[in-house]
């Protein structure tokens, strides 16, 4: 069991999508410091929130056309691949938002420290994020992919069974 998990972290899709997000995150938080840096509002809810919002909307563009080729090699339809990622990416994007509103609120955390409460967030929605781009935005069924198929034809038993 636990060498099917390491031999998982460890396949090339895996690594790739270390790459591709360690580049996005790079400009993600790039912007979110330099958006928390510019804007001066009086509640912090709302610079957190523009600042997380336009530097996911950024990076993750970069981001899905990174993955969609690059990393999960998917010939999914653009439209709904692409769809499907916008729904994920928003989610991620407001989970983050609370969970950075929630600790700096309990911690009072400032600058570059609320920068680093927001690496660490998304650092664990970037598990849930695999999981998702994995089995629902890039997923495309294959030959082997026998969640559709009936493995049994029941034509096949009835024919026995009455000879």
């Amino acid at each position: 069991m636990l060498s099917s998990i390491i031999q998982k972290c460890l396949s090339l899709d895996f690594i790739r999508l270390i790459i591709s997000s360690c580049i996005c995150m790079v400009i993600d938080l790039g912007i979110f410091h330099g958006m928390g840096m510019a804007l001066d509002f009086e509640h912090a809810a709302l610079e957190i929130f523009i600042a997380t919002l336009t530097a996911r909307v950024i990076s993750s563009l970069i981001n899905y056309v990174i993955n969609r080729k690059w990393v999960f090699g998917s010939n999914a339809a653009v439209g709904k691949s692409m769809l499907r990622y916008y729904i994920l990416a928003a989610f991620i994007m407001l989970m983050s938002w609370l969970l950075v509103t929630i600790l700096v609120y309990f911690t009072e955390a400032d600058g570059i420290y609320r920068t680093g409460l927001k690496f660490c967030t998304d650092c664990c929605l970037f598990i849930v994020s695999y999981l998702a781009q994995k089995k629902w935005v890039f997923h495309t069924p294959d030959a082997y992919d026998d969640a559709d198929l009936d493995v049994y034809d029941d034509t096949d038993i009835d024919n026995e069974s009455e000879k």
